[in-house]
């Protein structure tokens, strides 16, 4: 199993294999970092970063809960999102500049991605909503009607 210290904070790296595929050149290649849900860091999410790396990128999923306990995740992890501001962001970051060091790394990630509301787009979007909407309707309409 591939996992390192980013820092104080355990994570998962997936590498590609050199197999056939995408993956196959060699490197280096572009890094992602892989975000888990709410029950942390667990064979699924390993899974993701698999099939990332399968496709040629080095994917990191770093363990923001920290072991602890998803409900206590959750609740320190809402927290920091209206903070603005915490741990769960910190590994972000870290695991990012991480990746980029790495000489296997193409070090390509966007360079404004500090915010994990902003990438979680956690803000509401009226627009957005109802266009949700419209395509839950839709789905419904073909299919449970």
């Amino acid at each position: 199993m591939p996992d390192v210290m980013v820092g104080s904070v355990p994570a998962y790296l997936a590498v590609p294999s050199g197999s056939a595929g995408p993956a196959a050149s060699g490197g280096p290649w572009p890094g992602v970092v892989v975000l888990h849900e709410a029950f942390g860091l667990n064979a699924d999410i390993r899974g993701h970063a698999d099939r990332l790396a399968a496709l040629g990128y080095l994917a990191l999923a770093p363990d923001l809960c920290g072991g602890q306990y998803w409900v206590r995740c959750m609740r320190s992890t809402f927290r920091q999102l209206r903070a603005g501001s915490g741990p769960a962001f910190d590994a972000i970051d870290a695991s990012r500049g991480w990746l980029a060091e790495r000489a296997d790394c193409t070090s390509r990630k966007p360079a404004t991605m500090t915010r994990l509301a902003v990438l979680a787009r956690l803000g509401y979007s009226q627009q957005a909503a109802e266009d949700a909407w419209q395509r839950i309707f839709a789905f419904f309409g073909e299919y449970l009607r």
